[in-house]
């Protein structure tokens, strides 16, 4: 059997697929029936959670460089300002939005993808899904260059391919969703008017929004509801209808000019019937279709890679039982299904097509919702409040759980200025990078509970998985054994951000997410837990405390 993985489609979902397959050490064939990458697209906004995905992967900082920075986003109601989130109050490091169209942000990435050593197979595309049983997935492909075709096997395959998407065609599932009688104008172009240029601003009247996005230099896209039935993909509205809506409902005085693409696009709201069918995957918008309120679809499809990814990556290298696949389904489609959700409450409400005052009421600015407007709706909005709910695979066996702030299935809490070896990091330097990371709050003193933990969990390298030990208590090296490290967590502010208890442990995995909590009274429990879902263990607790106690001495 061929020990690649397909990926159909090379958008950001696709390559960044590709980048985290790379990264462990797993061979990936990507094609694409585009000669070339795109050059516009609806897509614009990289929120809070997919920077920190980015930044993980190694491509954020050629996307500061290049995107808007956004900290603000202001909605005004008929006249009247109505509600700001402020995205200063996520705390993460990347707490702001990213600006750019989406070929920028594809480039980026693609970038990234080739310097791993990837390479996408352009004028390539699927023809049919030939076999896809419990050993391998057999497809055709067809080369549109010399118009010949190509029957080939692969161990998974993992559709990226939009939401036209062949792979989910051939799978058999259906794309029911939401349609609006409505669609969308948009430009990306100049704009003169009084307002701060570096926020986003909804300008909302009962009939009609126009949404202002500030690009880099002196450019932004505008967003703009017309009613009645979308005509025609490609249909191109000339910039006279943009100016005579923006007089309508923008802000006084603003001009509309020097437009450099113009386009429209319907709103709807769509997602697969299953993404998981044997060995083959749905990702990105092959999964699902968002309205663009919001932002969430492209950052939806990045969220989608990296959950997926490192789950192929461990089972393709033998480190993990392939049954934890099942979990991407459970995980990402409910996901999709629950912003989806989300996605059609906001788009009926700034729509108006609810014209129901009272479901407005929730959303008015006052004293009882004071924190949510605060700190939750930029949460919310940024994409770090998204969770998955327990199960099987993300697991709390502590026996102490309830009341607890922290729990698996939420994202891995944000540390500022953490003592590591002999430097100050932030949290995000060491969690991921393809890699299972396993804090133990511990005195490290205690040799016995940590020859234990790691007696529990599987035989991985350091590639892998990396143990960090929390600890209270200055040492001389940041060194214990070969697989572990410690931190010293001298202010507790670690353990106040997980709200641990001496004891605890926790497995951030490599899409940046809690999988699992346990605590050493309960060790049964970690070792039941490890060893349903991970390689075989290779050593003693003996040797394991052995080796602990003298590097500690």
């Amino acid at each position: 059997m061929n020990q690649t993985i397909l990926i159909v489609g090379a958008g950001p979902t696709g390559l960044l697929m590709g980048c985290h397959l790379l990264r462990q050490g797993v061979d990936v064939r990507v094609i694409e029936k585009r000669a070339t990458s795109i050059s516009h697209s609806k897509a614009l906004t990289i929120n809070c959670a997919s920077l920190k995905l980015l930044h993980d992967l190694g491509v954020s900082d050629s996307i500061q460089q290049t995107a808007q920075r956004v900290d603000d986003i202001y909605v005004h109601w008929q006249g009247r300002d109505f509600l700001h989130i402020d995205f200063r109050h996520v705390d993460e490091h990347f707490n702001y939005l990213a600006m750019q169209p989406q070929p920028v942000t594809e480039q980026a990435i693609l970038k990234q993808f080739e310097a791993l050593g990837g390479e996408v197979d352009r004028e390539v595309e699927l023809v049919d899904i030939i076999e896809n049983n419990s050993d391998y997935v057999s497809v055709r492909l067809h080369h549109v260059k010399d118009q010949t075709e190509e029957i080939c096997s692969f161990s998974y395959l993992v559709g990226c391919d939009g939401g036209k998407s062949r792979v989910r065609d051939e799978l058999g599932f259906s794309f029911t969703g939401l349609n609006y009688d409505m669609y969308f104008i948009l430009a990306d172009l100049s704009v003169d008017w009084d307002g701060p240029r570096d926020k986003v601003h909804y300008f909302v009247e009962e009939d009609c929004f126009l949404i202002l996005i500030p690009l880099t230099g002196d450019k932004h896209r505008i967003v703009i509801k017309v009613d009645g039935e979308y005509q025609e993909e490609g249909d191109t509205p000339p910039l006279e209808l943009f100016q005579q809506y923006a007089a309508r409902i923008g802000p006084a005085g603003m001009k509309l000019h020097d437009p450099i693409w113009i386009s429209s696009a319907p709103f709807y709201n769509r997602i697969t019937s299953d993404n998981v069918s044997g060995r083959c995957f749905l990702a990105g918008d092959a999964s699902h279709l968002f309205s663009p309120i919001g932002g969430l679809g492209m950052n939806t499809g990045l969220q989608d890679a990296a959950n997926l990814a490192w789950k192929l990556g461990l089972v393709m290298k033998g480190r993990m039982n392939p049954a934890v696949l099942e979990s991407y389904r459970d995980e990402r489609l409910f996901m999709a299904g629950q912003l989806l959700a989300h996605t059609d409450r906001s788009t009926q409400l700034i729509s108006r097509l609810n014209p129901d005052v009272e479901a407005l009421e929730p959303l008015w600015p006052k004293m009882s919702n004071r924190r949510f407007f605060r700190y939750g709706m930029a949460q919310q909005t940024g994409g770090t409040s998204q969770f998955y709910h327990l199960s099987d695979f993300v697991r709390d066996d502590r026996n102490q759980a309830i009341g607890q702030n922290i729990q698996p299935g939420q994202m891995a809490p944000f540390v500022k200025e953490i003592t590591y070896g002999q430097k100050s990091v932030d949290s995000q330097e060491f969690y991921g990078r393809g890699a299972l990371s396993i804090l133990l709050f511990a005195d490290t003193g205690d040799t016995k509970m940590l020859a234990e933990l790691m007696d529990a969990l599987p035989d991985i390298s350091r590639e892998y998985l990396r143990i960090f030990v929390i600890t209270e208590k200055p040492v001389v090296s940041d060194v214990i054994v070969e697989a572990v490290d410690l931190i010293v967590d001298a202010g507790q502010k670690i353990k106040r951000a997980y709200d641990a208890r001496d004891g605890d442990m926790f497995m951030i995995r490599p899409d940046l997410y809690i999988g699992y909590a346990g605590n050493m009274n309960f060790l049964n429990s970690i070792k039941i837990y490890f060893q349903r879902y991970f390689a075989p263990l290779q050593h003693s607790v003996e040797t394991t405390e052995r080796l602990v106690s003298e590097n500690v001495e």
